[in-house]
């Protein structure tokens, strides 16, 4: 699978970036700001990646239109829900975003209240302070990748060659039936450049067939002499689960998206890496697989 190219990553959280901040737009502004804030979206699908992130880095136009946004939205209550179920409305108050980028439009409209308060609307290293602070809390608070221990694999007492070898085949079957071409973040950075969220589905597949290959990971009985080596392979697929799943919510929650992403590399280097560990455990104890072994796979994993 290949590796995500820098400037691609660079990109795509800067993009990444502008998408929360039009969340924060849509959680204060209400239907017709969301409305505005789509089309505007729309408009600008065109730009190329690299002048959006030269955008960003150089104009405060994204904060004028935010807290513009903000100060048209101090009653943020709404009307009462109508006992008769003439009226569905509830206070926007209350609401509790179920998703990061919802979260996060949320820290941020309370950390404007705070500046606003304190007549620091206007000051530029304070606004910045304060969504820098809360992107930092929001990611390092975010879901991550579940982490799987020994006690969650299976572990045969079987460890002599040939357990090895019948373990490299069957694991061999599963990559070679679940192992999907194609690159889950490249994928969201085209979609994302071109407005496309038909490609998601394309990112669902991917995630789809890792979550398969875990499953199937774990129920493989590994021998006590790679039990550790199989564990990292567990928890690597675990983390391309992760991260493909987050990839995929890049029109829906782009904050998680951008915590898939900060951690995407390190997951797929771990897949890799966990992969060539058996490679090598096979070769030095010169197991050898037949064109007709499953494990004949681990001979062309570089």
């Amino acid at each position: 699978m290949p590796m995500l190219h820098p400037h691609k990553q660079t990109a795509f959280i800067f993009l990444v970036c502008v998408l929360g901040v039009l969340a924060t737009i849509w959680y204060v502004g209400g239907t017709n700001n969301k409305q505005k804030a789509l089309d505007d979206m729309s408009t600008r699908k065109n730009i190329q990646v690299t002048q959006m992130s030269d955008l960003i880095a150089t104009s405060s136009d994204w904060q004028k239109q935010f807290f513009a946004s903000s100060r048209s939205s101090d009653d943020l209550v709404s009307p009462k829900a109508s006992l008769s179920g003439q009226s569905n409305n509830s206070t926007r108050a209350s609401e509790e975003p179920d998703t990061i980028t919802g979260q996060f439009g949320k820290k941020v409209f309370e950390q404007f209240m705070i500046l606003k308060q304190n007549n620091l609307t206007d000051d530029q290293t304070a606004i910045k302070a304060a969504i820098d602070q809360n992107m930092s809390d929001i990611v390092s608070t975010a879901p991550q990748a579940r982490i799987y221990d020994i006690r969650n694999i299976l572990v045969s007492q079987n460890v002599d060659v040939s357990a090895e070898k019948t373990y490299a085949n069957t694991v061999g079957s599963i990559l070679s039936m679940y192992a999907r071409q194609g690159d889950a973040a490249t994928i969201a950075t085209e979609a994302l450049d071109k407005n496309d969220q038909s490609r998601i589905k394309e990112i669902n597949v991917i995630a789809e067939s890792y979550s398969n290959m875990l499953k199937k990971l774990l129920a493989v009985p590994a021998p006590k002499t790679i039990s550790d080596m199989h564990l990292n392979l567990v928890n690597s697929a675990s983390g391309m689960v992760f991260v493909s799943q987050g990839m995929a919510k890049i029109f829906s929650d782009p904050m998680q998206s951008m915590v898939s992403l900060a951690v995407y590399e390190k997951s797929l280097g771990s897949f890799q890496n966990a992969l060539v560990s058996l490679k090598n455990n096979f070769e030095q104890k010169d197991i050898r697989f037949s064109n007709s072994d499953p494990g004949i796979i681990f001979t062309i994993i570089q």
